[in-house]
């Protein structure tokens, strides 16, 4: 038989792999919330465009009344899909608590209230965890941000899509 050893890998003590691998995850669920955004903006302006250009200087309405109707529902609709579109890209900078090298602000002095610098303290693996922990935290709360953003645009942005539609059909028939 042959005899294959295997060498254990030792534990990281520090739990450090953890939080960074945990950091990765978070990262991932935020740019996964961003593609959705990102589907929802091209739908919600090419909407937008579609009515526009469908309705855009026509000036004999068949329906006239019934279409701006409609179209008083698409912009609203139009209105709050696109609020919650925006707030959904907005970015956050705010810093994790407490504050982290690893996050965006972390390691920059922007605000002059000091920047988390490479001092002897902050190169222990404890403290590290500590950081990267912090900063998972930080990209967990924007993931749900995002995502909440999402879930709540979606309707209205389907709602525009088909108060668009009815509009530019009574509009033409």
């Amino acid at each position: 038989m042959n005899d294959h050893r295997t060498t254990a890998r030792r534990p990281d003590s520090s739990g450090l792999e953890v939080a960074l691998n945990a950091l990765t995850i978070f990262q991932g669920y935020v740019q996964q919330a961003d593609s959705k955004v990102n589907t929802l903006l091209v739908v919600h302006t090419g909407g937008a465009v579609a009515v526009v250009s469908t309705l855009g200087g026509r000036g004999d309405l068949r329906h006239p009344v019934l279409t701006w109707i409609l179209l008083a529902g698409f912009a609203t609709a139009f209105l709050v899909s696109g609020y919650h579109v925006t707030q959904a890209l907005r970015p956050r900078l705010d810093p994790p608590v407490p504050p982290s090298r690893f996050a965006i602000t972390g390691l920059a002095d922007d605000d002059g209230l000091g920047a988390i610098g490479p001092d002897t303290a902050r190169w222990d693996p404890a403290a590290q965890r500590i950081e990267a922990w912090s900063t998972a935290r930080l990209l967990s709360q924007i993931a749900l941000v995002k995502n909440r953003h999402v879930v709540r645009a979606t309707p209205w942005t389907a709602s525009m899509l088909a108060l668009g539609m009815a509009a530019a059909l009574t509009a033409l028939c």
